[in-house]
């Protein structure tokens, strides 16, 4: 991929990122679509976006790093296809989908689960943009893999922040 093709695909996701964040709160569900959004945001004081962001960008560059984000249940195919520049990166990512004959499962869900993305946001927050509001938002092909990929996503957040801003737990 050329680097104006990168600049377009990132244009593009960014404008439908962006339209799902400003629909209403109650507009969970798309009824043209059937996809659902969810979002979480958490404040990290001490910890510049800037920080936050760059820290980020070097576990989703790193195959074995980013593998960990995700539970132990999930197999994550995750390998860099191809480094444009320092700031782009073509990756190829696959989940192994859940068993089927799980008891909660749908037969007519087996097939779709996956028909999901995620996204986070790094907002400045301070009056020397000091801190950082983290939005972690996604869009989920139904309301089951909706319930599955919140609780990973929160689950997710959890190892990221342990990550890139320290331990979630400290000793008091």
């Amino acid at each position: 991929m050329t680097p104006a093709e990168v600049a377009e695909i990132v244009h593009v996701t960014v404008e439908e990122m962006l339209e799902l964040r400003t629909a209403s709160s109650d507009e969970y569900l798309n009824p043209i679509s059937g996809r659902i959004r969810f979002s979480i945001e958490k404040l990290f004081p001490g910890h510049s976006a800037s920080e936050l962001a760059s820290k980020t960008w070097e576990t989703a560059r790193s195959t074995t790093q980013f593998q960990e984000l995700y539970s132990s249940n999930i197999g994550v195919l995750y390998e860099v296809l191809q480094r444009i520049d320092d700031d782009n990166v073509l990756i190829y990512r696959a989940t192994q989908p859940l068993d089927p004959s799980s008891a909660w499962f749908d037969d007519e869900l087996s097939g779709s689960w996956t028909g999901m993305s995620m996204w986070s946001i790094f907002k400045p927050v301070g009056a020397r943009q000091e801190h950082c509001m983290v939005e972690i938002g996604g869009l989920t092909a139904t309301r089951m893999t909706t319930q599955f990929w919140m609780l990973e996503a929160i689950l997710m957040s959890l190892r990221w922040e342990n990550r890139v801003a320290g331990p979630v737990f400290r000793e008091l």
